[in-house]
């Protein structure tokens, strides 16, 4: 004979009160009523039950309409990995789905630890994804995610991008078409996101042999641009650097590394980071296209 815990569970109820033995009139029962099982083995007595539904306590999702989640990092459903965020802002996001943003911030590596703090209009760094701190309206809400604060020899993580595309493509030269700097100058840029690159250089990927092309036009819209243009004779060499949006150029320059042929250009500049690196609020960066030869001047 099954248990009346059995019975119950396999109702998928839950026990709430369960009365001793008791003696119940038979012609008491009536079938709508719902509370006459069938009788006990001796035909005179019944188990009376009350028998509900159990809930499980627990925080509820306070933000069940967000989209594109690529991972939950709050309990209350409200701060998520967001995904699919290419030119798009964390208050683009969380208005999307009827709500409003609280932070935002840039992830490290595909999980929820923060990188660095973004205002809600900011898109940040060209990327697939962003932590977005969403909210119902008119709630009192407070940043859920903690932000790094780097000391004295604590690691920062920075990605760059290099690549020098060689002349003769920006040049059309030597059998390269006229729409080789238009391809290499687009793929240029969606290596750069996909590397989720902070800072670039382009060597070569020029409009004229010594002046870099726009970075900016090919893709990396809202970046700053040094260049460096290295002019000599008829020829010469160009250079540059970019960086992303939330850092700021405060002193850049350029030029040639040598007064000969085998001349080559540099890109120099000072630049303050999204946040200090080992106490340094200012960062000096400088790329370089090395000559065959040694370096004589820049």
């Amino acid at each position: 004979m099954a248990t009346v815990q059995t019975l119950v569970k396999a109702l998928g109820l839950s026990l709430v009160l369960g009365a001793p033995l008791a003696t119940v009139a038979e012609d008491s029962c009536s079938a709508a009523s719902g509370l006459c099982p069938d009788a006990s083995p001796s035909g005179r007595e019944s188990l009376l039950l009350q028998v509900g539904k159990l809930e499980v306590s627990g925080k509820a999702n306070a933000c069940p309409n967000l989209r594109d989640v690529e991972r939950q990092c709050s309990s209350d459903g409200c701060t998520v990995l967001a995904d699919k965020m290419q030119g798009r802002s964390c208050s683009d996001y969380c208005s999307a789905s009827g709500y409003t943003c609280v932070a935002a911030w840039e992830e490290v590596r595909e999980n929820c630890k923060v990188k660095f703090r973004l205002s809600c209009e900011e898109s940040g760094i060209q990327t697939s994804d962003l932590l977005c701190q969403c909210a119902p309206p008119g709630s009192a809400s407070t940043p859920a995610l903690a932000e790094p604060g780097p000391g004295h020899g604590d690691p920062v993580e920075l990605s760059t991008f290099f690549w020098n595309v060689h002349w003769e493509c920006s040049m059309a030269a030597r059998g390269a078409s006229r729409s080789c700097k238009r391809h290499i100058g687009r793929r240029f840029a969606e290596l750069a996101k996909e590397s989720k690159a902070q800072i670039v250089a382009s060597v070569e990927l020029s409009d004229t042999s010594s002046q870099p092309a726009s970075l900016e036009h090919f893709g990396l819209t809202g970046w700053t641009q040094v260049n460096g243009p290295c002019a000599s004779g008829d020829g010469g060499d160009a250079a540059a650097l970019a960086f992303a949006p939330d850092w700021v150029v405060q002193q850049s320059g350029g030029g040639c590394l040598r007064h000969d042929w085998d001349t080559r250009a540099f890109a120099v500049a000072r630049v303050a980071p999204p946040r200090p690196v080992e106490g340094c609020a200012s960062l000096c960066v400088v790329a370089i296209h090395a000559p065959h030869s040694s370096i004589t001047r820049g």
